[in-house]
């Protein structure tokens, strides 16, 4: 992780870190646990050979997806029209599929739509506004918190 890290830093802002690190976390978690505890288990060659593909797609696809959480915010964080927010948030969606890869998903369930997601999205960029916040940091971390919360809720 320690050579990975530094290479996201002109992409990711420094205060977001944090938030991506917990919530890849618990993706991570949440998915690679099961098959580890399988592949322990007499019989589990085949869940070990699945741990191992998770382990290698998030070694190799790592740098390239933890940017996208903030490419999304800043290409709709500024649109204030709420058709037009929803509009480009669904077409950035739509047009980076890295955005939402197992270990740091924006719509972790088959159940939450785009148009949800877009709609989260641009109740807590208005809310933010509101309370006069502008840091890109807080934006991207806020947005983090919301997808986490819409899963939670989602399960519940």
């Amino acid at each position: 992780m320690g050579t990975i890290c530094p290479a996201l830093d002109l992409r990711v802002p420094n205060g977001v870190i944090t938030a991506s690190c917990f919530h890849s976390g618990y993706f991570l978690l949440k998915t690679l646990r099961p098959l580890a505890e399988a592949s322990i288990v007499a019989g589990g060659e085949v869940s070990g050979e699945n741990f191992n593909t998770y382990i290698d797609d998030f070694c190799d696809g790592y740098i390239d997806t933890m940017p996208e959480r903030t490419a999304f915010v800043k290409a709709i964080n500024g649109i204030k029209d709420q058709e037009a927010f929803s509009a480009a948030c669904t077409e950035h969606l739509t047009a980076h599929e890295n955005i939402n890869t197992w270990y740091d998903p924006i719509d972790p369930l088959s159940s939450i739509t785009q148009r949800e997601v877009c709609d989260l999205h641009f109740k807590l960029f208005t809310s933010l506004r509101e309370k006069q916040r502008s840091s890109l940091a807080e934006y991207v971390s806020f947005s983090y918190l919301a997808s986490l919360d819409l899963f939670l809720n989602a399960q519940a």
